[in-house]
């Protein structure tokens, strides 16, 4: 989910600052990194979109920041999504053919189709 935003500190010098969410709550920190558009530099008050994520130390930070008038990539997402679906549609194709060839027990095609939807279900209620 794409969240709303303004720069309220930034450190040129550093690269980095923090966003003050649009509807309050803590601040969350931004790296230049994170911009789409690194070519222009971020400034203080300057209004953003931003995707919420974690550091390797469980911080928030933005990612996927855009300013106004700059939209992400579009095939970036899709792309990505695509292929992920597209990799579990063969392994499981592998498998069901495997299974009913005789290559393997049917239980595996049904213990991996049971592992799979379990793991749909835990992803789409977080």
């Amino acid at each position: 989910m794409r969240m709303q935003g303004k720069i309220t500190f930034w450190k040129d010098e550093k690269g980095s600052g923090f966003i003050t969410p649009e509807t309050g709550g803590k601040q969350v920190f931004v790296h230049t990194r994170a911009f789409i558009n690194q070519q222009r530099r971020p400034g203080l008050n300057q209004l953003v979109s931003y995707s919420l994520s974690t550091d390797k130390q469980g911080r928030a930070c933005a990612v996927k920041v855009t300013r106004p008038r700059e939209q992400l990539p579009a095939n970036a997402k899709s792309n990505y999504k695509t292929q992920q679906i597209l990799i579990a549609a063969i392994f499981m194709t592998v498998v069901g053919v495997s299974a009913l060839a005789g290559y393997m027990p049917i239980q595996v095609l049904f213990a991996y189709l049971a592992a799979s939807l379990l793991t749909f279900i835990i992803y789409t209620a977080s």
